[in-house]
């Protein structure tokens, strides 16, 4: 999709986008040598970073999309993941024996009980100084299902887009694995059934 398009789905404004990309605070890749061609995938970056910016400031925002699919791998925000609501949050956290320079912020995501668990791992590994002070978490499902729509609404090609499971699960985590075996298997008995 162009630009208009992508600005379209996500409401953000021309103007908005233009400075995010002076600031150095885009979080889609905008090139300079040719028109960019956008996905959803740039899509629910910029509006994952728009809503963030809603609680948080720009930088933390920019910080939180730049992160947030990398850390749902290898689940993609917009396929089937069982009924499970996909979550990403930024984490800020008090270490007075961070080194220099240090910044004292992360990102975890997954389903909303993983992500206590994945804090406390996070801040455990730091050391015993380390305190987690504010955790903001921001629904990745819901944000994927908006742009999705949008994009449907507004005729893309990118509405029509059907993002699959792969064969091979080996990477996904147990309670992945097991919904989606259990939707196959419910999908070969249907089609069984059906001839």
């Amino acid at each position: 999709m162009k630009r208009k398009a992508l600005l379209a789905i996500t409401g953000c404004s021309a103007k908005a986008f233009e400075t995010f990309t002076a600031r150095n605070i885009n979080p889609v890749l905008v090139r300079e040598d040719r028109w960019s061609d956008y996905g959803l995938e740039d899509a629910f970056t910029l509006q994952l970073m728009l809503d963030a910016s809603k609680d948080t400031d720009q930088g933390s925002a920019y910080f939180l999309a730049r992160q947030a699919l990398d850390k749902l791998q290898p689940i993609d925000p917009f396929a089937y993941t069982g009924g499970e609501e996909m979550w990403v949050a930024l984490v800020r956290y008090d270490w007075p024996d961070a080194p220099e320079g240090w910044d004292c912020r992360t990102v975890v995501a997954g389903r909303w009980s993983d992500l206590r668990d994945q804090t406390k791992n996070f801040i455990r590994d730091l050391g015993s100084s380390a305190r987690a002070s504010i955790v903001m978490a921001i629904s990745a499902t819901e944000i994927a299902q908006r742009v999705f729509r949008e994009a449907r609404d507004l005729g893309l090609p990118e509405g029509d887009e059907a993002h699959s499971v792969p064969e091979d699960l080996s990477s996904y985590p147990e309670w992945f694995k097991e919904d989606e075996l259990r939707r196959r298997e419910l999908l070969r008995n249907w089609r069984a059934a059906r001839d």
